[in-house]
């Protein structure tokens, strides 16, 4: 079976149809936000949405033989795993589903549990889900596209007993440094008028019982530098640096890492942050001194927060 039609594979054009579908409902939303046309009546409304969630299905859909399809031999799986649009794609699947997870739980899980009406917003119970659905997502795309065709193993990311305990005080020391130079750049910014926003997101934690704290806590400084380093410096900095360089691979990976998180005012320490991790993994041959100063910055901030340091 062909996966491609000449410079076009089957899972980018069954994306393009898929948007084509949801056009009308975004255009026809527009013109009535914009005041060009008067609100539709509910006939023509509900058919938009149905039109545009067949859309986002299909888009969905293309989005996943995108990223898939590839992998049905090594040798495919790695001719194109360091280009631009699979590192983008492969990400992107990974906070669709993520989102759905998340989204989900939101809608129809934790409205029937008794104990969170009362709950500040982000609740302790929707930031442990959405952390550990991005993470869970995360690796669960990487090793479907990059890890089980053997495109770049888990050996190669150096996770292995190899040098274990002095990987592991690298990654200790080399995180206390990131969050010396982190604290220095966020200061810089606040004296020009930014002011940072990070510990916005965790403001749901600061009076949270300690158990709710400590699960929180355990996805924050547990599973999401696992997930994010070897997605971020595993596989995105690994494959740059095999196949475009160290420059590509420093300045790419570490502006995709920090445009992740979604945070503009904290762009530039975030991005600082992913310049000295990828340099911890490219130092010691292993994405293991990198986790170790993730979660030690995750940790050391979060705790912070929830003591009002």
């Amino acid at each position: 079976m062909t996966t491609r039609f000449p410079g076009i594979s089957i899972g980018a054009l069954v994306m393009f149809v898929g948007v084509l579908l949801t056009f009308p409902a975004i255009v026809s939303v527009l013109l009535v936000r914009t005041g060009v046309i008067p609100p539709l009546p509910p006939p023509a409304t509900i058919a938009l949405a149905l039109l545009f969630v067949l859309g986002a299905v299909i888009v969905l859909i293309g989005l996943v033989l995108y990223v898939l399809l590839p992998t049905r031999s090594s040798e495919e799986a790695g001719r194109s795993y360091a280009w631009h649009r699979t590192v983008l794609a492969t990400f992107a699947l990974a906070v669709v589903l993520a989102n759905i997870i998340t989204s989900a739980y939101v809608g129809l899980v934790r409205p029937i549990l008794a104990d969170t009406p009362d709950q500040p917003t982000p609740a302790p119970d929707v930031l442990f889900v959405g952390i550990a659905a991005l993470s869970v997502s995360l690796l669960a795309v990487l090793y479907l596209r990059i890890v089980r065709p053997s495109v770049i193993t888990w050996h190669d990311m150096g996770l292995t007993w190899q040098r274990f305990g002095a990987r592991l005080a690298f990654g200790v020391a080399g995180g206390l440094v990131l969050l010396l130079v982190s604290a220095l750049l966020e200061n810089l910014l606040r004296q020009v008028g930014i002011e940072q926003t990070q510990a916005e997101l965790f403001r749901g934690i600061e009076r949270a019982p300690l158990p709710e704290f400590t699960v929180v806590l355990l996805a924050v400084a547990g599973l999401a530098p696992f997930a994010e380093e070897a997605f971020f410096r595993g596989y995105v900095f690994r494959a740059y640096l095999q196949e475009k360089g160290p420059l590509q691979a420093y300045l790419l990976s570490s502006a995709l890492f920090a445009v992740a998180h979604l945070n503009l005012p904290a762009l530039l320490p975030i991005f600082a942050i992913g310049l000295g991790l990828a340099y911890l993994t490219r130092s010691t041959g292993s994405i293991l001194p990198s986790i170790v100063a993730h979660a030690v910055n995750n940790l050391v901030a979060l705790t912070a927060l929830y003591l009002g340091v």
